[in-house]
């Protein structure tokens, strides 16, 4: 997990079994959440990619309910990064 703490949301993942780091540049990662409270803080996309394990997921965490980051800005961000959105 990168960026701004959730605290809860670490807790409850970590109750599910999965091992969980907090490091400032790990790799091989299966999955990255990353707490954006601003606009800028969307330019850490590439860095976080760079992360992830091929096939690997990145889900940006953004304060709901405010246009302080909108979800096209999320994607955008992840599209100049070279992710793709994948939803199930």
């Amino acid at each position: 997990m990168a960026g701004t703490r959730h605290d809860d949301l670490w807790a409850e993942i970590k109750s599910r079994g999965a091992r969980l780091a907090r490091r400032s540049t790990p790799s091989g990662a299966d999955l990255v959440f990353y707490g954006a409270e601003r606009r800028e803080s969307l330019d850490r996309v590439v860095e976080l990619k760079r992360w992830l394990k091929l096939n690997g997921a990145l889900w940006v965490i953004r304060p709901k309910g405010s246009d302080a980051i909108t979800e096209s800005e999320v994607m955008s961000a992840g599209k100049r990064a070279g992710l793709v959105d994948v939803r199930s």
